[in-house]
């Protein structure tokens, strides 16, 4: 596991920024930092599914340009772990995809706004979170 970049805040919500370029995503980490995640950036490699269980993320995005980008995306969904899907494709063929066949929970088009993303980043983990407590009868799992 290449890890590029990890970066820690006195909180609990940690983010994994994947990529398939070295220097993708890099410009997310003060954003999310100054709003108050952790966050961890990584290459996509076969290893980045088995880095689940070192990092631990709450939220992951994801870069479209790697490399089986989709089947990325549903082997973390399927993990239980939310994911936001960041590419460039327009039209409404890539969200179905996105959403409905890879399991993700928000496709955003490049360009956007740091603002925008982070603001969705925390609604997915509000309802991730209440979902989580509402599962377990109340008591808080995974932290």
């Amino acid at each position: 596991m290449n890890i590029l970049s990890t970066r820690k805040v006195n909180v609990r919500d940690r983010i994994l920024i994947l990529g398939s370029e070295p220097r993708w995503g890099e410009d997310l980490i003060p954003s999310f930092e100054n709003a108050g995640f952790s966050v961890a950036r990584m290459l996509a490699s076969p290893e980045t599914v088995a880095g689940l269980d070192v990092l631990k993320p709450d939220m992951v995005i994801l870069d479209e340009d790697v490399t089986n980008s989709m089947d990325v995306c549903f082997q973390y969904a399927t993990s239980q772990i939310p994911v936001i899907l960041v590419g460039d494709e327009p039209g409404q063929e890539i969200w179905r995809k996105a959403l409905e066949e890879a399991g993700a929970d928000f496709y955003l088009r490049k360009p956007f706004d740091h603002e925008i993303l982070i603001a969705r980043v925390k609604a997915i983990l509000r309802r991730y979170k209440k979902r989580r407590t509402v599962d377990t009868g109340g008591n808080r799992v995974g932290s």
